[in-house]
């Protein structure tokens, strides 16, 4: 058929009316007065990966409160749609941003898996790490983690020193890295891990067997 409908299969035709009415329930609530319900709502929304929701999910996340903000920019990693890497990139590096909140779109920016994201991140880890400040370490954590969501070996080198400095940074962010290096899983790391988890604190400790685990070398 031409219109495409006659030669369709009715329980597909089913699911996707259902799924067209979920998205309107959910887009509906994305404007509802209790925080809590936009929030739930928005996620939920980019979980259903339809493109549609990308303009309403970005108008969230550019205008909405600071808790609006934050579930947009989970919502719009789950989404999974290319067009939101910039957008979260752009707050990622946004100068004079909250870094607290700057955490959430490096939390996106892992979820979407967009690999032209690592340079950003991996810049943005840096320069994080040579200032110390409120909500830093959120930032650090959640840049750290993200690089290890996207996998790439190019970020072994800038995670694995931020594993063996022993001064000057927190030890979530260590050990957010040491996880992270397990992720990527690149040979010339293992002598990292294996040096954190014999010397390192409990909780570096505790991630670097996490991460040798995850390599399947441990």
């Amino acid at each position: 058929s031409i219109w495409g409908g006659a030669d369709r299969d009715p329980a597909w035709v089913e699911e996707s009316d259902i799924r067209l009415k979920v998205v309107n329930v959910l887009l509906r609530r994305l404007s509802a007065r209790d925080q809590e319900e936009r929030s739930q709502a928005a996620i939920a929304l980019g979980k259903t990966r339809i493109s549609a929701a990308f303009g309403p999910l970005r108008k969230m996340f550019e205008h909405g409160t600071v808790a609006d903000r934050r579930a947009a920019a989970v919502a719009l990693g789950y989404l999974g749609e290319p067009v939101a890497a910039p957008v979260l990139s752009g707050y990622l590096t946004r100068a004079g941003a909250d870094p607290a909140e700057r955490a959430y779109a490096a939390i996106g920016l892992g979820l979407l898996a967009a690999p032209e994201s690592v340079p950003t991140l991996e810049k943005v880890l840096a320069r994080s790490l040579a200032y110390r400040g409120r909500g830093i370490v959120e930032l650090e954590v959640a840049v750290a983690t993200a690089l290890g969501v996207l996998g790439q070996e190019r970020s072994a080198d800038l995670l694995g020193r931020v594993v063996a400095t022993k001064n000057g940074i927190d030890g979530s962010v260590r050990a957010a890295a040491a996880v992270a290096l397990g992720r990527i899983n690149a040979d010339r790391s293992m002598s990292i891990l294996l040096a954190a988890v014999s010397v390192g604190d409990v909780e570096l400790r505790r991630a670097a067997a996490q991460a040798l685990g995850l390599t399947g070398r441990g």
